[in-house]
This record gives structure tokens, sequence and C-alpha cells, in this order.
């Protein structure tokens, strides 16, 4: 063999390609090493090697591929082509596909052709997948965007794109909650028992344990060779082959999107197989979350709808030309339009005409400056009728600002505009009665002011009652008016003085315990009484009896004259009108009563000072009485005899005592609620001298009824209160007062006697203007003590320390005392000679 014929060899040979040189007759001149080996793997052997026919050997498959290559062959060597090409399959154990060649040259000896077949099988099978990729995405497309389909029946022809895409006849979606160790079957398709939808597995036995725990897809070709065979979701499911991936939505586990069979797979899940499971898995999950949000968004559309339906004003939408775009509920029940006639509606003819001008100029202001506005004006409805509102909108923009028309809601302000009327009307009527008011209060001030005017000028009741009387006549809407006393012995109002046109009162006298006549009972009372209409069924007798002759008198009003506890009597007031004694007017009234009885009661206290005859009043009480205690108590008599204020506003009181145990009076003083402190300042022939300290007195109140206390005497048994007072009324006062305090209280002594020209009461009065506290209280400590007899039972030493001061001090107070006790005494209260 020439080098240049072993160089030829070597190259045939380093082919990876199975090349064979044939002659004319198609017979096999020359093969390269990979020819050889390939016939020999294939048992072949010298069949297909140099001297055989090779069209004789590739016609014996009978097929089309067959035919096809023996013909392209032979017509190359024909000279009727330069060349052959085709593509066969040449499966064994695997599926594997070639390419033949066939092209001419010519030799020295004839024609010949070169034979050479190349392993395709790769290219072949990617170029299946590639079709196959493209008629499942194809096919996924198409699901995807149908529009009429709903998300089960998509999902269930994407299980079966899935199926038919990885050639397993098992598919199914699972849902997962690890935290339950929980898997549900949601949809499936394929026979198997465990795997159709509605069926739950304990997550730890099911094949999609291990595939949430994978970064991507789980696939296994053959279980049982790949060691599943001990594992529980084999066991369960008894799956030999599998392919799945996560599902998730909104980045949170879902479940897995699987592919499985029960035999093993014959070769390994090729990538676009893979890829097309990757796709389908994050398919699912895009269309879980956009069902979800679907779902949420409806949600949300119908809460707000239902929110808005429930909103008791009509709410609106309308476009830039007016027409309605949205609406609830209420505004179809205000308008009276069903919703299909609301909405070919135009906003104009939702107004009344002269309204609707306007409320145009409105919605320009809001559309053109973007401004909410409010309006009022009329709503017209279905049936024609007006119903007053206050409409309110905005403008409305879509989610890139673009405005789109405007918003508002309604609100019927029919009450609003009855309650503006009614309040226009009030006003009105509230400025009459202010102009009224002014009027009566101008009338009251001058009655009020004549009335003090009286009350002033008075210096008797007598002209204070008349001249009362005669003011009120003067004054509208009053006819009559009189004044009525009390008297104590016989428990009657008796008509004192009165003035005007009215019934014949002189004489009238009222029984105080007849509580239909509104003048005693003001006077029993204490509390203003009216009568309108006054007859005898509300009168007394002789009250109706003078009332009878009275001529046109519609209205009575009695208003009781009452200072503290004490009632002076009653002002009874006549009027036409019965209408006449109103609230306000009662209440002026009772105003002028209460001045009356404090002009009274200021006349009465004083007169005590000066009057020519005096009531003397002798109350025995018994309990609640500082004194009383105290002698039930200390077993002993005790006696008053002066007090004096302290600048804290206590009172030190002065008792002697009758006793033969001091420290007895002593101690029961100190167990009493209402004495603050004690202290025995001196003992003569049994008789102590006691200084008692207490928070109020009860001689205090008494002063305030213009009570002259002379004297009170206190015994285990009893009190008896001596007292001195200006005339009946006040002696009444002062009993009926007692008596409410105190458990139990006797009427001992009452009488009238003529006055003194001076009395020790006015005697000591006017001493005690002379003296200081000071000088008062070491008066009455050095006399009571014994100080100015002899031989002295207690020393200036021991007076001096009773009031907390030095023994010169004491005597100085002392001697200016006395002083000015001589003093009153020879000169009197203006420095003449009494």
């Amino acid at each position: 063999m020439s080098d240049v014929e072993s160089n030829e060899e070597r190259a045939l040979d380093a082919l990876v390609d199975r090349v064979a040189v044939l002659d004319a007759s198609g017979t096999i001149l020359r093969t390269n090493r990979a020819w050889d080996e390939f016939a020999a793997e294939h048992g072949v052997g010298s069949a297909a090697g140099p001297g055989a026919d090779y069209l004789s050997a590739a016609g014996a498959g009978d097929d089309e591929f067959a035919d096809a290559a023996r013909a392209g062959i032979r017509a190359v060597l024909d000279g009727e082509r330069e060349a052959f090409t085709m593509e066969y399959p040449c499966h064994g154990e695997r599926e594997r596909w070639f390419r033949l060649r066939a092209s001419r040259f010519d030799a020295d000896d004839g024609p010949r052709a070169v034979v050479s077949h190349t392993d395709v099988t790769e290219s072949r099978l990617a170029g299946d997948e590639l079709r196959k990729n493209e008629r499942a995405l194809r096919a996924l497309y198409d699901v995807a965007t149908e529009r009429d389909a709903d998300f089960d029946a998509k999902l269930e022809r994407i299980i079966e794109l899935g199926c038919e895409r990885v050639d397993l006849p098992l598919g199914f979606l699972t849902y997962i909650d690890p935290d339950r160790d929980r898997q549900e079957i949601v949809a499936a398709r394929g026979d198997h028992d465990l795997l159709r939808a509605g069926e739950t597995e304990a997550l730890s036995r099911a094949y999609c344990r291990r595939t949430i725990e994978s970064d991507g897809l789980l696939g296994v070709r053959d279980a049982p060779a790949e060691g599943w065979t001990g594992d529980p979701a084999y066991e369960r499911f008894e799956l030999a082959c599998y392919l799945g991936g996560k599902v998730t939505v909104d980045g949170e586990l879902y479940g897995t999107l699987c592919f499985a069979d029960t035999d093993p797979r014959d070769r390994a899940f090729t990538p676009s197989e893979r890829a097309f499971v990757e796709v389908l898995t994050q398919w699912v999950s895009f269309e879980l979350e956009r069902r979800e949000r679907e779902r949420e968004l409806r949600r949300e559309r119908e809460f707000i709808r239902s929110v808005v339906d429930a909103l008791p004003d009509p709410l609106y939408a309308f476009d830039l030309e007016g027409n309605p775009l949205r609406w609830n509920d209420r505004a179809v029940e205000v308008t009276g339009y069903d919703d299909e006639r609301f909405e070919e509606t135009e906003l104009p003819e939702f107004l009344a005409p002269e309204d609707r001008e306007r409320v145009g100029a409105t919605v320009d202001r809001i559309l053109g400056e973007g401004t909410a506005e409010t309006v009022e004006a009329d709503l017209l409805t279905a049936s024609g009728e007006t119903v007053p509102y206050e409409f309110s909108g905005a403008p409305l923009a879509g989610g890139d600002g673009e405005r789109l028309g405007f918003v508002g809601v309604g609100r019927d302000v029919t009450e609003r505009k009855r309650a503006e009327r009614e309040a226009e009307r009030n006003a009105e009527r509230l400025r009459r009665e202010r102009e009224r008011l002014e009027r009566v209060l101008d009338r009251v001030n001058g009655l009020l002011r004549d009335v003090a005017e009286v009350l002033v000028q008075a210096t008797t009741r007598e002209e204070i009652e008349r001249g009362v009387c005669r003011r009120l006549v003067e004054t509208d809407p009053y006819r009559f008016a009189w004044v009525g006393g009390t008297d104590l012995r016989r428990e009657t109002a008796v008509a004192r003085r009165w003035a005007g046109e009215g019934p014949d009162v002189e004489g009238l006298e009222l029984d105080l315990d007849d509580p239909t006549d509104p003048c005693a009972a003001a006077v029993a009372t204490g509390e203003v009484r009216t009568s309108v209409d006054p007859d005898g069924d509300d009168l007394a007798p002789d009250h109706a009896a003078a009332l009878a002759d009275a001529g046109d008198v519609s209205a009575l009003v009695a208003v009781p004259l009452a200072y503290r506890d004490t009632v002076y009597g009653v002002l009874a007031v006549y009027a036409a009108d019965p209408d006449a004694f109103d609230e306000r007017e009662r209440l002026v009234l009772e105003t002028l009563g209460v001045e009356i009885a404090n002009a009274v009661n200021a006349l009465e206290s004083g007169r005590i000072l000066t009057a020519d005859r005096v009531v003397e009043l002798d109350l025995d009480v018994r309990g609640d009485l500082s004194a009383g205690d105290v002698a039930a108590a200390g077993d002993c008599r005790l006696s008053y005899v002066a007090s004096t204020t302290l600048a804290d506003g206590r009172l030190r009181q002065l008792w002697t005592a009758e006793t033969a145990d001091p420290e007895a009076v002593v101690a029961a003083a100190e167990a009493s609620d209402r004495v603050g402190s004690v202290r025995r300042l001196t003992e003569r022939d049994g008789d102590c001298l006691f200084e008692f300290v207490v928070a109020d007195s009860f001689v205090a109140e008494l002063a305030d009824y213009g009570a002259v206390t002379r004297a009170i005497e206190a015994d285990p048994d009893r009190t008896r209160l001596a007292l001195e007072l200006p005339n009946e009324t006040a002696a009444r006062s002062v009993f009926e007062t007692v008596a409410e305090r105190f458990r139990e209280v006797d009427l001992a002594g009452f009488r009238e006697r003529e006055r003194p020209a001076r009395t020790r009461q006015e005697f000591a009065a006017a001493v005690a203007d002379r003296l200081t506290d000071r000088q008062a209280t070491a008066l009455k400590r050095a006399y009571f003590a014994g100080f100015f007899e002899w031989p002295r039972p207690t020393t200036g030493d021991d007076l001096a320390a009773s009031m907390d001061v030095a023994r010169p001090t004491f005597h100085q107070h002392l001697r200016a005392a006395q002083r000015k006790l001589l003093a009153e005494l020879f000169e009197g209260r203006r420095g003449e000679p009494n």
C-alpha cells in the first residue's frame, strides 16, 4: 500500500461518522473503523464489510426508510443526482436516529459513491422536544387567554397539558398545611384511588414533603432504583415516577403541582420537560394569586357596595357630560327611578328647573377648578315632587390623575329647612317676648323701686303695709291688695291694711288651720299660693263672701311675709286677668314678700329697745341643749351669766353652777360634743364659775328673731329659757323655732308687760358699747369670782392666769372697766346725768 493510500485509510478511520465507499453496482469497496465497529456491535460483521452488496443489504429492510435509502443511493450512482440525504430511525434498547448521506465521485474505473451514517439522535430528540414544547406552550397560551373559562376549568386543562407534555398519566394539585402535617388534593387527573380531589393525607407520608424542601423541581425517574422503596410516600402511593414543583401565593407556600406514574420512566426528564412543568407551577401560582386578589377585590367591592347602599343619603357619580356613572340604592329610592331609567337620565333632569343653572355653575367649578363644592337645590323626583336637598360634590379622577367627572352625596334638608323656618318663627316670637319682657321689666323695676322706697322711708310696720298696698294697685295688672298679720293666741291671719278696688276685707280673719284658703295656706306653709277664678270651693267662707261683691276678680296670689322661720303675715294681691300671676309674676311678688319681711323684722328687732310693751316668753326645753347635757351629767344647776365672741368666731360663755362636785361638772362638759373646752374659774360657798367655749350658741340664734335672753336655768330635768320679744309674731316664730329644734318644748309662760324707762338690758348694752372685749372679760370674771367681796375668795393672780395675762395687765383692764361702768351709771348714754 502506498503512502497515499495509507494516509487515506487513516483519514477515513479518524472520522466519527460511519463511512463506506461503493462502486457503481453498490458493492462495498472500503469502510472506516467507525463503520466496522457499528457493524460488529449490531452483529452484522462481514455482511456489511468490503465485497458486500450494500444496496441489497439496505433493501433487506421492509420499510419506507430502507426503500428510500436504496433508491436514493442508486440515483447517485446512476448520475441522476449528485448527492442524497435522509434521516432514519435505528432503535434498539433506546431510541436512535441517523442521517444517511451519499455523494458521487468518478474514479478511473467508473463512478463511485461515498455513503456516511451520522448519529443525529440528540439533535433529532432536541428538535422533537422543541416541537413538543412549542405545541404545549401554544396550548397553555390558549388556556390562559380563554376568557370564558373559570379557574377550575383552566386548572383541569393545565393538569391535562402537563400530563401530555411529560408523558405521565397522573397529575394533581395539592394544598399543604405544614403546621398541621396535612396535604389535600385540590384537583387531579388519572386513575389513582389516593389521588382524587378532596383526598387528604399526612404530609409526612407524601412525596410533596420532599418537593417543598427542594430548591426547584423534585424529579424521580425510577423510585425503587433510586432508593425510595422504604420511604413512607412510596409505600403509601406506590408512585415509581414523579415530577413536582412548589406552588406559592404571594410568596407563601400554597402546595405543589405534580405529575406521576406507578411505572418507572425509561428515560430521565428532559430540561424542556422540567422547564414546562416550572412554567405550569408559575402559572398556577399566578392564577391562584389572581383568584385570591379577585376574591378580595370582590369582597371589597361587595363591602363598599353594601356600605354605599346602606348610606341614608343618595350617593352618585357623573361623567364629564353629566351622565350617571354610579349610584347607590338610596339614590334610586329618593328619585323614584329604577336603575335603567336612572342610567339614562342626565344631571339637569334630576333638578327643579329653577335650580339647574345654579347647580350647573357649581359643577363647572368642581370640574374646572378641582375644588369640592356644596349647593342647595330642589331634587325633582319621577313623580314631579320637589324635595329640598343639599348636594356636596368633589372631582372624580382615574389612577393616572385624569379627571373623569365628579362624585357627591345628597342630603335631604326638609327637616332642617323646617327647623330653620321654625327657628325664624321662634326668633320672631322671642323678639316679641323680649319686647314684652322689657316692658314687664320696666314695670317690675318701677314697682320694686317704689316698694323699696316705701320700705326705706317707713318707720312703722303700718307705714310699710299701707305703702306697699298702695304701690301695688298703682301697677298693672293688679287691682286690689291687702296685708294680713298673725294673731298668736287665736291662730288666725287678720287683714290689717289694704288698697285698690276689690273685696271688702275689713275685719277679715282666716283660720290658719284651714288649708283650703290660699292666704291661710301661705302663712301656714311659708309658700306662695295662687287661685284662678277663686270661689267658695277654694276660699274660706268669709274670704269667699268678701270676694262675692268684688266685681271682675279672676286671679289671686297669696305671698307669705317670711323672714327666716318667722312669718309676719301674708300679702294678698288680686287681678282681673286669670293669667296675670304666671311664674315670673309670682317670682317678683315672692321677692317683694321677702323684702317686706326683712323690713318688718328690722323694725320689730329695733322695737324691743324702744317699745313701751314687750312679750315675755318662758320655755322649758328638754334634750339637745349643751347646758342641759352638762347639768344632767354633772347633777347640778347651771345659770347663764354672759358670753363674748372670740377672734375665731367661737363663743366664750360664763355659767355659774350650784354643785358639791365641780370636777363632775368639768368632766360632763368635756364629754359633751357641743362644748369645745371647759375651765373652772372660781368657787365660793358651793357656787362655781365655769367658762365654756362653744362653736355656736342658741342664744345668738334667738337674737336674730329680736329676742333678748333674760335668763337660762338648766337642771338635770329641764332647761328654762326666759326671753323678751317685741311682739306676738316674734314670740310665735321663736316658739316654733325652738319646738322644731328640740325634742320636747313646753310653754311655761306668756305675758305682756309694760317696759321700764330703761331696762337692765339697755343699761347692759350701753356698758358693753363702752367696754373692750378684754375689759368686759376682766370685769365679768372679777365679779362672778367674788373679787369685790371681802374676804376675797380669789386673787388677782388667779384671775390674771385665767385670762393668760400678767397681773398688772389684768388690773389695768379691770380699772378701765370700772371707770366706764361708773361713767355710764352716773352720766348716761349722752353724757347727761342718769
